[in-house]
């Protein structure tokens, strides 16, 4: 999802298009002048090491 107004936005629509039996993840993409990345903001990857 991009252009979002804000956080209550998004879980708005990730918890309206989840499914009953599945589970979603978060993220915000940060950039800098350097790099980007994603930090997560809410629940759990159930693909990650950690």
């Amino acid at each position: 999802m991009s252009d979002a107004v804000d956080v209550d936005e998004v879980l708005a629509w990730a918890r309206d298009e989840a499914q009953p039996d599945r589970t979603f993840v978060l993220y915000v993409e940060q950039r800098d002048d350097r790099r980007c990345g994603l930090v997560r903001l809410l629940g759990v990857d159930p693909n990650s090491a950690t």
